[in-house]
């Protein structure tokens, strides 16, 4: 267990008697309570996410064959949902997939778990079973900015751009503003003919683009996107003045 507790990507801590009272004779053996939230130091390699796999099944199965409190399954769930983030983000995709319905067969209504899942499932094209997962998500939370971006894009996807846009544009008043949004309710509002709108939407995901955060200093595919974003805003402008001198 020593190995498995490492600082540098420590897995388990002791919580305090309270807590442990409240929790852990549901879940690990006495004094073990999983948190995996690995940090920026802490690098977790596929090998220690499956090896924290290995050992969750003891508590699933404790929770799945009794008649436990709501709170203990949602926190259950809660930490599946972070270990088959950073499954995904590994590329480790069948055991993100693992995790996810191991959250699901605890809560199989729990709308983190299903819009994640159907994120996860959208990546890889499966569409159709992404919007089943996107739908419960969406009918226990219409107004979350996630999930709405998350079926504008699916609609984006398939060609829907009315769809997209709308729920595109929920996404946005409901406060998730990111350059990709913007760019695909750009995308959106070209396809339906309303070129003004669509040319605001690109100048803003460019503002996005450009401002100097972490997630875009991370990101390698950042120049690419802003030169794409350019043409198609030098584009729309042209196609604007080129309609007004016609008028």
């Amino acid at each position: 267990m020593a190995q498995l507790n490492a600082k540098e990507h420590p897995l388990f801590w002791d919580p305090d008697a309270q807590y442990q009272q409240d929790f852990s004779e549901y879940l690990l053996p006495q004094g073990l309570l999983f948190t995996f939230r690995p940090g920026p130091q802490q690098a977790m390699t596929p090998a220690d996410l499956r090896r924290h796999w290995q050992l969750l099944p003891r508590s699933t199965n404790r929770i799945l064959q009794g008649d436990l409190e709501d709170s203990t399954t949602e926190f259950l769930a809660h930490k599946l949902n972070i270990i088959a983030a950073h499954f995904r983000r590994l590329g480790a995709f069948a055991e993100a997939t693992k995790m996810y319905q191991a959250a699901l067969s605890m809560r199989a209504n729990d709308t983190g778990t299903h819009n994640n899942y159907g994120a996860l499932l959208m990546s890889q094209g499966e569409l159709s079973k992404a919007m089943d997962h996107f739908l419960v998500a969406y009918s226990q939370n219409p107004l979350s900015a996630l999930i709405n971006k998350n079926i504008g894009l699916l609609m984006s996807r398939i060609g829907d751009s009315a769809q997209a846009a709308y729920f595109l544009e929920r996404a946005v008043d409901f406060g998730h503003h990111e350059g990709d949004v913007y760019v695909r309710l750009g995308q959106a509002y070209t396809q339906l003919g309303h070129l003004s709108s669509a040319l605001y939407a690109l100048q803003t995901a460019l503002q996005y683009y450009q401002k100097q955060v972490p997630e875009n200093v991370l990101n390698e595919n950042l120049p690419a996107k802003v030169s794409w974003v350019q043409e198609r805003i030098d584009r729309l402008e042209t196609q604007l003045q080129a309609g007004s001198q016609t008028r």
